[in-house]
């Protein structure tokens, strides 16, 4: 029984006023007949309908149904009425022009959670009783208005609902296709159905056991013929399921083939902004990551560095410390004394000179360090040579650096062998601000070697020989004191020792430390950057999914009149979304991946003819692709969100009405 008390429908117009659809009508319709209600455009028979369907709220009153009051029922359940309990067949048709026919057939039942395959089999036996089996997979917009009608027919059977609300179903058909419709129509009555038809054609339901009239927003006349109720109409009971993942996922899918250009675009729109942020943060990581390799090749794990002051480091300024009186000595003593810190294996001093050179009548100034002793020499060192060998002993020579030997020959190979002479003036040491160079020396020296690294060296006897005779002592000072554990767990317990000694230490974890504060920086602001172009693309997706929306609004209204739920429809326009952004992010790692391949190719190339060693300055971890794909999928969902909730929240009356 469908039994309505007391039930209103006003909308506010624009100027303000009330206007009353329907005004306060009461009515008992018995289920399992044929009802016809009739009325003029604007009598207030649609609304009628629209509200026993569930499609729309009263202002006041009751729609019972079975007992079940569905004025009081919550959105998702109203939905699940609608699904279960009503099929509705429109004037208009309004079947999904995208949707082949079966698929269009299909959808009520794949909403209420049936597997495609299931619900394709019961689609093609109810499209076998209407007589339309050999257009399935056609699209609905091949077909005549009198074969439309029977897809929506078959739509509104497909969960096998106990009524049928038929709003001028023959409206847009000739006479002939009209007749099969009453035809059906009657005859789904005889399988138990209840059949509503709203018309303003009395002669369409003049054999109707029941009429309704409708004028200006109330019941006129009630007209009962000979009522044959049957004992059992139908009235199914119906599991309140949901669309699942795996079918949703198609149907967007489906949605996004159907616009193909413009949602590739968007994807490409989001593979722009993954790239360039791939690129700009690849950067990033390559410099870090080439700072880190050529320090560990320089700084061993092991090592400790001592200096004279704890303010040593990036931030050390040697002219503040000796004005404060804040430097400590480092020399022979120093060595001796840190040689006896438990877990110290070996320690010595190095030292830098700061000079002028001279080979032939060539002049310039020269800057070279003092190696370790031979057994600790590092690895890189051995690998920059070009040509030659490592200085050793008292008068080892000296490891040229190539730009140097450069200045005094074009075949730097030619020099290896002869001598040039370097002069270090008297004064503070500007290296060693300890140091006091009380005599200028001129020093004539054997170029042993030539070197692709950056400085030039000599062996770390000739430096303390060289120190000796600079400061005229036989204890010289240290700009540095290099301290070797013997393990690399106890670093961080002997330098630790060492700087409550009063002295600066410096660590390859250490250095790193530091380095990582202004890598965060540019890390931060190269990722602003391209977080930007994302932010771009997220703009685009909003202002095209809103097109989008506007575009499918009756198809939001459709859904919703055969029951899908506000989340169904906001899970499917958020799953195209991740769709799209996930084809975008893609895109954009492939694109990202090979721009830097080639930056890196072109770079190498660069660096090779300048005689410099091939490096990567492009570079990123697994991982960061792997965050940067997800960033741009969330990006994505974000910019989808306000669209997707505003189909969401759509009336089902105003999104079928829209044009």
């Amino acid at each position: 029984m469908i039994k309505i008390e007391n039930l209103s429908r006003d909308y506010k117009l624009g100027d303000g006023t009330d206007f009353f659809a329907l005004k306060d009508i009461s009515i008992e319709i018995p289920k399992g007949i044929f009802i016809g209600v009739l009325g003029p455009s604007g009598s207030g028979k649609s609304t009628f309908m629209h509200l026993i369907g569930g499609m729309d709220r009263p202002s006041s009153g009751k729609i019972l149904i079975d007992s079940v009051d569905i004025s009081t029922l919550s959105a998702n359940e109203l939905s699940y009425f609608r699904r279960n309990n009503i099929g509705f067949v429109f004037q208009s048709f309004y079947l999904i022009e995208s949707l082949s026919v079966i698929e269009n057939v299909m959808t009520p039942a794949i909403f209420s959670g049936m597997s495609t395959r299931d619900a394709r089999q019961k689609a093609k036996e109810i499209l076998s009783e209407l007589n339309i089996t050999d257009k399935l997979d056609l699209k609905v917009s091949n077909l005549s208005g009198g074969q439309k009608q029977r897809v929506a027919i078959a739509r509104a059977l497909m969960n096998d609902p106990d009524i049928i609300l038929a709003d001028e179903p023959t409206g847009n058909l000739d006479s002939k296709n009209g007749e099969e419709v009453m035809s059906i129509l009657k005859n789904l009555v005889k399988k138990g159905k209840t059949v509503i038809m709203v018309t303003h054609n009395k002669d369409l339901i003049s054999e109707s056991p029941f009429i309704i009239s409708f004028m200006d927003g109330k019941i006129v006349d009630i007209n009962k013929n000979k009522i044959d109720i049957p004992q059992n109409p139908n009235n199914s009971k119906h599991k309140n399921r949901s669309i699942n993942f795996v079918e949703l996922f198609k149907l967007a899918k489906n949605n996004i083939f159907q616009n193909k250009l413009r949602n590739l675009l968007t994807a490409i729109g989001i593979s722009i902004g993954v790239a360039m942020l791939i690129i700009l943060l690849s950067f990033g990581f390559g410099l870090k990551a080439n700072l880190e390799k050529g320090l560990s090749s320089i700084i061993s794990t092991n090592t400790i560095t001592v200096s004279p002051s704890k303010n040593s480091g990036f931030s050390f300024s040697p002219v503040t410390a000796v004005s404060k009186g804040k430097l400590k000595i480092l020399d022979l003593s120093t060595i001796k004394t840190l040689s006896k810190i438990k877990n110290v294996k070996e320690d010595w001093g190095q030292n830098a000179f700061f000079g002028n050179m001279s080979f032939k009548h060539t002049k310039g100034a020269i800057y070279i360090e003092s190696l370790s002793p031979h057994q600790y020499i590092n690895s890189s060192i051995y690998s920059s040579i070009a040509v030659g060998k490592i200085p050793q002993g008292d008068k080892g020579g000296i490891l040229l650096q190539r730009t140097v030997a450069k200045e005094f020959s074009k075949n730097i190979n030619s020099l290896v062998g002869k001598n040039i002479k370097i002069s270090i003036g008297s004064g503070a040491s500007v290296l060693s601000p300890t140091s006091l160079y009380t005599k200028a020396q001129t020093f004539s020296i054997k170029i042993v070697g030539i070197t692709s690294g950056h400085l030039s060296y000599i062996s770390y006897n000739q430096s303390i020989l060289w120190s000796k005779l600079l400061e005229n002592t036989k204890n010289p000072k240290f700009s540095n004191i290099e301290v070797l554990s013997n393990s690399t767990s106890n670093v961080k317990t002997i330098a630790s020792i060492i700087s409550s000694k009063g002295y600066g230490t410096q660590t390859l974890e250490s250095v790193i430390s530091e380095l990582n504060t202004p890598f965060l920086i540019v890390d931060s602001i190269l990722g602003i950057i391209g977080g930007i172009s994302l932010v771009v693309s997220a703009i685009m997706i909003l202002v095209i999914m809103l097109m989008e929306i506007l575009e499918r609004t009756r198809e939001v209204g459709i859904l919703k009149a055969i029951g899908a739920k506000r989340s169904d429809i906001r899970n499917l326009f958020i799953l195209e979304t991740i769709i799209i952004g996930s084809i975008g992010g893609i895109f954009g790692l492939v694109i990202g991946i090979i721009v830097i391949d080639i930056l890196n190719y072109f770079i190498n190339i660069f660096i090779k003819s300048s005689g410099g060693a091939a490096t990567t300055l492009f570079s990123s971890p697994l991982y960061f692709y792997l965050l940067v794909f997800l960033f741009g999928i969330f990006i994505a969902v974000i910019a989808g969100l306000y669209p997707s909730s505003k189909a969401s929240k759509m009336n089902p009356i105003d999104a079928l009405r829209y044009e």
